[in-house]
């Protein structure tokens, strides 16, 4: 397999575990409890373990996203709070629109930063491998 399908399958594989396996309670919670984020954690690991062995992708490489991932989970959704200006929790609970688009850009925030982490350890991982 050619390091840029394994590239592919990683992505594939974060999107399945962070997005389809992951309930909405689960997403709720796990930046309140960590009962919940542990669970998420190692859906998200065992994703990756179950098909890591089988394209040669180093266990480092599985064990450095799972970590990460927990790491962003727990500061970006605190960091949206902080970060969010002038609105109160009760003005982005009564507005919709503000609601959104908080929690949008939050998740291409949390997305984007994912998806640099996958690729700077997957290059880190075909050129020292």
């Amino acid at each position: 397999m050619t390091p840029y399908r394994i590239a592919q399958l990683i992505v594939v594989l974060h999107f399945l575990s962070d997005w389809v396996f992951q309930s909405r309670k689960i997403a709720e919670n796990k930046s309140k409890s960590i009962v919940y984020m542990v669970y998420h954690l190692c859906v998200i690991h065992l994703t990756m373990c179950v098909v890591a062995p089988f394209f040669n992708i180093p266990f480092l490489m599985v064990f450095i996203n799972t970590v990460s991932h927990g790491i962003i989970d727990m500061t970006i959704w605190r960091g949206f709070k902080r970060f969010r200006g002038p609105f109160s929790d009760e003005y982005i609970e009564k507005n919709e629109y503000a609601k959104d688009y908080w929690f949008y850009t939050t998740i291409a925030i949390d997305q984007t930063i994912r998806l640099c982490i996958l690729f700077w350890i997957f290059k880190g991982a075909m050129t020292n491998g």
